[in-house]
């Protein structure tokens, strides 16, 4: 290949990027895409201040405090992040280095796909084309919204280095090869276990090779292998560990709901030009949740002109190996059930198999396999384009400038653009923040719903990247919708007393976003326990100055759905065994259902102590009591009292004083009607002792 060639071709898929692109230049350093793109933003940031300042640290990222690893939770993104460094370092800015990635994707992904058809074809116009497929698409158009999908240029590298591996067998293909698999995988997973995948296959398909000079070839995948275990190793043991400890895995039924359909392959995106045609002809699809996967007009017309009018045989071997591939990873990417427009068929699928293997139960969404069918297809069409022969001048411009025009076309989407956030910059609050000395931890208030939402507190943590107890991704700890339960109440004691028992110093305070801001206000001024440091606009810095730290004796989130008065329900009266708060397990102590009672055995205490009981939630009538009994190791009763249960939205607490004598202990509480409620609901239980 001419080196002027060479630059030819990567100018202008430098030059289609930027046309794709062109709104994002201006701001291409205060700017980013919204949605998922604020939690990868944050990714990013974090794993290249730990590289630079505590690579050992690396897991330990800065949300879902006070956990540990919890870069576990999504992608490590961590090829990107080495890759995006130079540019960060050079500009203290990660929304550039961010944003440059983003462009330099599409630019080495259609390079890749180029020079990958070019070593089987030897076409370059064909070459070119299969790289506008794979560089432009669809698919890869619409993963801007995530990032870890966009960096898939490591996969035509790699099958370039395997399939020279094969053909030359020689050892720096094979190493080439490791080091770009590990590229892959540690910029995704997801995409990491698709490249195996495909690898495993092009494998399957060179058996022969293999078994001709078998000693030889074990050898050398054993190298390939132990390379490839000290590069991803530690981060594998480490993400299977984390998930065995969350039970962090996705069951068959999200699967189906995230697995590819044969209409997302064969339709346009909704949001293309040539979607606006066939909707007016009545064709049109309503699922699209991960189901963007248009493989394009122009190559699926020459894969049904090839295929299945003409039957056009190709010889070459790699050609069947990529037609073949594309039924393969299209079956894949359908994951359990077969989906054909929008409807799903009982028909069982290979990828049951792929899921039954649990080192791969982290794939939550086989659609994305696509990326797969997409190199197949773009390789199929580039060996198509070198076997057609046109006589007629006018005919082969013709194809020459239709072809490109209608990749283009089908991939471009003008309402990407609506989603960039401009001017953005570091809200003055977090310089309070960074430069506060006593800030160890924070909690980022209120509490927001919406997980994009709550990815915004993560995305400006960016500014002082300090541990912040808010956080978004791919799995939440197991605690924290109940922690998130206790703290909602802020600013009353309960949840100031539990947030500093979790080792948060200060909360960011967002009075634009609360309800009520100036009650919200007076309440945090009111409590003696808090104390304002600073406030920017209708942001505020506080600070907790809890004296006494309260030791947590048990606490859970539970629904207590009362519809015969009789009796409380606690998920079927099954015993509540333990109870995970701030990473610290609770074992011992549970809450049993006896009658309409529920009763928490043997409750240490050490000499004197307050005991609390804390108790939110809502009760749907006039008035109903919680009778809550002391009870000794002897049986005796040392104190019994009533809770109100009223429409008790705040929290209701209860201060029992307790003798020194008194080493253990049992709480019961029975609920008393007064008259038969329609429904009762406490959702947050807090036994603690000052």
């Amino acid at each position: 290949m001419k080196r002027s060639l060479f630059f030819l071709i990567t100018a202008s898929y430098v030059a289609v990027t930027l046309s794709f692109f062109w709104f994002l230049l201006p701001v291409i350093g205060s700017a980013t895409f919204d949605r998922d793109n604020l939690l990868v933003n944050w990714m990013l940031a974090w794993d290249m201040h730990a590289i630079t300042h505590f690579p050992l640290k690396l897991l330990d990222a800065n949300i879902f405090f006070p956990h540990s690893h919890t870069l576990l939770y999504s992608e490590l993104l961590l090829s990107q992040s080495i890759l995006a460094l130079p540019i960060y370092l050079v500009s203290k800015n990660s929304l550039l280095a961010y944003n440059i990635w983003i462009l330099l994707s599409y630019i080495l992904a259609a390079l890749g796909a180029y020079l990958l058809a070019y070593y089987y074809t030897k076409h370059s116009y064909a070459s070119w084309i299969a790289g506008l497929i794979f560089g432009f698409a669809t698919y890869r158009i619409i993963s801007i919204h995530h990032f870890q999908n966009l960096s898939i240029f490591w996969i035509p590298f790699a099958v370039l280095c395997w399939q020279k591996y094969f053909d030359t067998s020689k050892r720096r293909y094979l190493v080439a090869t490791v080091l770009l698999f590990v590229g892959q995988a540690w910029a995704s997973w997801y995409n990491g276990a698709f490249l195996g995948f495909f690898l495993l296959y092009l494998l399957c398909w060179h058996f022969k090779t293999v078994r001709e000079n078998f000693r030889t070839w074990m050898n050398d995948l054993l190298l390939g292998a132990i390379l490839t275990a000290i590069l991803i190793g530690p981060f594998a043991i480490a993400y299977m560990q984390f998930r065995a400890s969350q039970n962090a895995t996705y069951s068959l039924g999200e699967t189906i709901l995230y697995s590819a359909d044969l209409g997302g392959y064969l339709l346009p995106s909704p949001f293309s030009i040539p979607a606006r045609i066939i909707a007016w002809v009545g064709i049109t699809k309503e699922r699209w949740l991960e189901n963007i996967n248009f493989l394009g007009t122009a190559p699926l017309l020459f894969l049904l002109y090839f295929v299945a009018i003409r039957r056009i045989k190709i010889l070459d071997r790699a050609y069947r190996m990529y037609l073949w591939g594309i039924s393969l990873f299209a079956l894949l990417s359908f994951g359990p059930a077969l989906h054909l427009f929008d409807k799903t068929l009982k028909v069982p699928l290979p990828f049951l198999a792929i899921h039954a293997i649990p080192i791969f139960q982290f794939i939550r969404v086989p659609s994305r396999m696509a990326i797969l069918v997409l190199l197949c297809l773009a390789m199929v069409t580039a060996y198509m384009i070198r076997s057609i022969h046109i006589q007629r001048a006018w005919l082969r411009i013709g194809l020459a400038v239709i072809l490109p025009v209608s990749i283009l076309l089908d991939g471009y989407d003008a309402t990407i653009q609506d989603h960039l956030l401009k001017n953005i910059h570091c809200p003055e609050i977090y310089t309070d923040v960074k430069t506060t000395t006593s800030v160890r931890a924070i909690v980022e208030l209120p509490l927001r719903a919406d997980p994009f939402e709550t990815a915004e507190y993560m995305f400006d943590s960016r500014c002082h990247l300090k541990p912040i107890f808010n956080g978004y991704s791919g799995y939440l700890p197991s605690d924290y919708a109940f922690v998130s339960s206790v703290i909602s109440a802020f600013p009353d004691p309960v949840s100031v007393d539990y947030l500093s028992s979790l080792g948060i110093s200060h909360a960011v305070v967002h009075l634009d976003l609360v309800k009520n801001s100036e009650e919200f206000r007076s309440a945090i001024q009111r409590n003696p326990e808090l104390s304002i440091v600073s406030e920017q606009g209708s942001d505020m810095l506080v600070k907790l100055n809890v004296l006494r730290q309260p030791e947590i004796l048990y606490a859970t989130d539970f629904g207590i759905y009362e519809s015969n008065p009789q009796s409380i329900q606690i998920e079927k009266d099954r015993v509540i065994q333990q109870s995970t708060i701030g990473g610290r397990t609770f074992d011992g102590i549970y809450g049993q259902m006896e009658g309409n009672r529920l009763i928490y055995h043997d409750l240490s205490l050490e000499n004197s102590a307050t005991l609390s009981i804390a108790l939110q939630g809502q009760v749907y009538s006039d008035r109903d009591d919680l009778r809550i009994r002391i009870i000794d190791s002897n049986g005796k009763i040392f104190s019994e009292q009533s809770m109100d249960l009223s429409g008790i939205d705040e929290w209701e607490i209860v201060d029992i004083s307790l003798p020194e004598t008194y080493k253990k202990v049992s709480v019961e509480m029975q609920f008393l009607p007064q008259q038969f409620p329609d429904r009762v609901f406490l959702n947050t239980l807090v036994l603690y002792r000052q």
